[in-house]
């Protein structure tokens, strides 16, 4: 047992310096940053790590903890967040956690068009289908 707890610390140690890495977090500062973000993802399933804008934001169950501020030369427009076992990158328009963007008008678009009365689309559809096939016929 003590092996298999060895190697998912490991396994955790190296996902954390992926995450700082991809962070593009300096050196100096993922030294003193790796190990609270090991003992935060490490403690529960719940929680992740956000970086953004040159700040770690921690969460847990959906709501902010606490915030530390990093030095990084991450010139990404996305955000990254570290759950523990994957890092992911979200595009910052479609974050939908309590530190999104405002919506801009795409998304209304988006909205508006995933609300359309798709029955009478298909009611559509097949009169032009049967106008089709009584002029062929």
């Amino acid at each position: 047992m003590n092996l298999q707890l060895k190697s998912l610390k490991h396994r955790l140690n190296s996902k954390v310096d992926l995450f700082l890495n991809q962070a593009a977090i300096t050196e100096s500062n993922a030294a003193s940053l790796k190990p609270i973000i090991l003992d935060y993802v490490n403690r529960d399933d719940n929680k992740y790590v956000l970086f953004r804008h040159s700040s770690l934001y921690f969460f847990a169950e959906g709501a902010l903890e606490f915030v530390e501020k990093t030095a990084d030369n991450f010139a990404d427009a996305n955000y990254l967040r570290f759950d523990g076992e994957k890092v992911t990158r979200i595009d910052p328009e479609y974050y939908l956690g309590g530190l999104k963007k405002e919506v801009k008008s795409s998304w209304t678009v988006g909205y508006e068009w995933s609300s359309f009365d798709w029955s009478s689309n298909n009611n559509n559809n097949n009169n032009n289908n049967n106008n089709n096939g009584n002029n062929n016929g």
